[in-house]
């Protein structure tokens, strides 16, 4: 094509240039590039300096210039690449729109520029480009949260040219805005708050604990230790930031600093409630609440975080509650969360305080008479938490919750009453699937199964109303299996109640279908689950109470393996594994280790030392700072164990090591004394009062399985072989 004007012409080109361009970002091809700068630089040199283009045209050549010279170093490539970065930047107007995009352009340049030179005044120069950028950019452009990222990168590559602290604190301070602003589905906010976590790391590592300012480093890493556990799943962020806290609160207390020792102290009570989740230690909930006593009785009612102390003393009774079912503890919480909604001055505060008392009220609704004004106060104060900014994925599915309990609570079956029920239920499932969609982004977020559960109990509420003319169908079983089933895998890191939750909810829909492989399937997976739900560093009285929670489901397990065609002694595999969970610990870790003392003397002193440890009773007295009646030294001890009993069957002849027996093995060993097994579902006493499942061991080599024992009738019997 003849193109008689040269901008024309030299438009065309830039086009072709940035296809190219984009061509590169996709295929990595280094003759993509070359082409991109060839057609680039074509253009420039055919654009006049009336061309509206013509600073656009530099910055891209310049950035191709850049990368370029990345797979090839070479000076001159650079110098044009600045040169041409410049002078885009000079021929922008002040109040051009692409402005930013120049400044930030010419500050990767710059940052690469460094690296040969070891000039700080590049990296100086490259930063306040940055910061102009930033300052240029609204707050809702995804550019500038980029924008925010580089300037962090740029902040930490100055820290660690001058080792000037403050160079440090503002590379964590940008990060942790960047942090903010990134929505939780986004893909990179786990390698951003990974930074985060590294960057403060780095300062409070490299600061002396007499600096003014060294606790509360700490405090903040603290917290990004917290969210990096939330996003991850590993428990030892917690404990690392319970002991980095208690820390820092002991230096504050040698300084009297009241102010950094509150901000602590509100961070110690997080992670302590955090822990609860995990291990679900009482005494951790009991010490939290002190904690954030002490936190609201010395920090100012003007400052700034005195909301957050209110909101965290309001979560902290909410769980209480849920462990004690004491209604003064919830009514405690509304209260505390009522004030920390009066204190709350910053936007983002406001949103979490509100979501908080959407839960406390929907707690309510459910616990305490099912008002249903409750309810009504729960869907509003959900509503105005994603008004204020809330759009976290929890946000949404606290008020999929709530709507989906809307519905079910509507007694109105007028025609818009009926039509209103219709609006919650669709909503609640809009909202929940989009919260679900956010979640996965994250596929280590401790509240994945709890948003998946979510949506499968409003999906479940819409396929029970079918017959009511709700639109529910068999899609919505279909879609929620397509849910939950993956939930069980390990990849999932969610707390293991919740875990347990997702595979007793499978097991009742595949009941209701008659499908009992399926049924075995997931009660087998939730089996599995139930040592982890009872740690061994927490006392006997929390370990009990946590296997409280899921009666009978070792008898439920064997009962369907049994009912699916398994063989007996599968089923007796999830007897024995559902049962005696506690003492299991401990008898474990009182085998004959001989063998071991004599091939590795070294790990058997460990092994025992570890077990003495967590077989001794826990002290009784709360230590001051956050012991958690010994949980922490508790918590280390178990993971070591854990850690050494990995090592010890890496070692050759241990690979069985503390491994339950094989059942095969069991049977070829006994001779012809009968083995009886009675399996009671649901119930443990009387065995033979309530329904249930039995094996009785009838001859050598036979299984006699009765099945639907009703007081000492047995209704049918058959014969299964060992």
């Amino acid at each position: 094509m003849h193109y008689k004007d040269p901008d024309e012409y030299a438009s065309e080109l830039a086009k072709q240039g940035r296809c190219y361009s984009q061509r590169y970002q996709q295929s990595n091809n280094e003759q993509d590039l070359e082409l991109a700068i060839d057609h680039l630089k074509e253009a420039f040199k055919r654009a006049s300096d009336r061309h509206p283009e013509r600073p656009k045209i530099m910055h891209a050549l310049a950035r191709r210039l850049l990368e370029h010279y990345q797979r090839h170093p070479d000076g001159l490539a650079l110098e044009n690449a600045e040169a041409l970065g410049r002078r885009a930047l000079d021929e922008t107007g002040d109040h051009d729109p692409d402005r930013p995009m120049m400044m930030n352009g010419l500050s990767f340049i710059l940052r690469e520029k460094y690296e040969v030179h070891l000039d700080v005044g590049n990296l100086e120069e490259a930063a306040q480009l940055t910061k102009d950028a930033i300052n240029n950019y609204p707050d809702t452009t995804g550019r500038r949260l980029s924008f925010m990222t580089g300037l962090a990168t740029t902040m930490a590559r100055l820290y660690n040219a001058t080792r000037n602290e403050k160079y440090l604190s503002e590379a964590i301070e940008w990060t942790r805005e960047a942090v903010r602003m990134t929505n939780d589905d986004d893909p990179m906010k786990p390698a951003r708050l990974c930074n985060l976590g590294n960057r403060l790391r780095n300062l409070i590592e490299t600061t002396s604990r007499d600096h003014p300012q060294w606790v509360l480093y700490v405090n903040n890493f603290c917290n990004g230790l917290l969210a990096r556990y939330g996003n991850e799943g590993n428990p030892d962020d917690v404990q690392v930031a319970i002991e980095k806290a208690q820390d820092a609160i002991s230096q504050a207390s040698k300084t009297d600093n009241l102010a950094s020792r509150s901000l602590v102290l509100n961070t110690l009570c997080t992670a302590i409630r955090v822990r609860y989740r995990i291990t679900g230690a009482l005494g951790d909930l009991e010490e939290a609440i002190s904690f954030a006593d002490q936190v609201i009785g010395m920090m100012p009612k003007e400052h700034i975080e005195y909301a957050a102390a209110m909101q965290n003393k309001s979560s902290t009774l909410a769980i209480l509650f849920d462990r004690r079912g004491k209604v003064s503890d919830l009514q405690d919480a509304i209260h505390y969360g009522v004030k920390a909604a009066e204190n709350a001055t910053q936007k983002y505060r406001q949103a979490i305080v509100y979501s908080n008392l959407g839960i406390l009220y929907g707690t309510q609704f459910e616990h305490c008479g099912r008002h249903i004004g409750d309810l009504k106060m729960a869907i509003e104060h959900c509503r105005k938490s994603i008004e204020l900014g809330n759009t976290g994925f929890g946000a949404f599915a606290n008020l999929a919750n709530w709507l989906r309990s809307s519905f079910e609570a509507s007694q109105d079956d007028s025609p818009q009453g009926l039509a209103l029920k219709q609006h919650d239920l669709d909503e609640s499932i809009q909202l929940a699937e989009r919260a679900l969609k956010m979640a996965k982004a994250t596929p280590a977020h401790q509240d994945l199964s709890m948003v998946g559960l979510t949506l499968a109990h409003a999906l479940e509420t819409r396929f029970r109303s079918s017959c009511q003319g709700y639109g529910g169908k068999a899609e919505d079983r279909t879609r929620i299996k397509e849910v939950l089933r993956p939930m069980l895998s390990e990849t999932n890191k969610s707390p293991p109640i919740d875990k347990i939750k997702v595979a007793l909810r499978l097991a009742r829909i595949a009941s209701t279908e008659g499908d009992w492989a399926s049924v075995c399937t997931a009660t087998s997976a939730a089996v599995k689950f139930l040592p982890f739900l009872s740690p061994q560093c927490v006392s006997q009285s929390d370990q009990q109470h946590s296997l409280s929670q899921f009666p009978g489901l070792a008898s439920q397990a064997a009962a369907s393996a049994m009912e699916s065609g398994r063989k007996p002694y599968e089923a007796l595999q999830l007897l024995e594994q559902g049962r005696c969970v506690i003492s299991s610990h401990r008898f474990e870790r009182r085998v004959d280790i001989s063998l071991l003392r004599n091939e590795y003397p070294d790990l058997s002193q460990k092994f025992e030392h570890l077990s003495y440890i967590l077989d001794s009773s826990p002290p009784a007295h709360i230590q001051e700072h956050g012991g958690g009646n010994g949980l922490s030294a508790r918590h280390r001890a178990e993971t070591d164990l854990s850690s050494l009993i990995d090592e010890i069957r890496r070692k050759p002849g241990f690979k069985d090591f503390l491994r339950p027996a094989d059942p095969c093995a069991l049977l070829r060993g006994r001779r012809r004394s009968a083995i009886v097994v009675i399996n009671v579902s649901f119930r443990s006493a009387p065995m033979l009062g309530v329904n249930g499942l039995a094996y009785v061991g009838y001859q050598p080599g036979r299984c006699l399985a009765c099945r639907y024992m009703r007081r000492d009738i047995i209704k049918t019997a058959r014969y299964e072989q060992l």
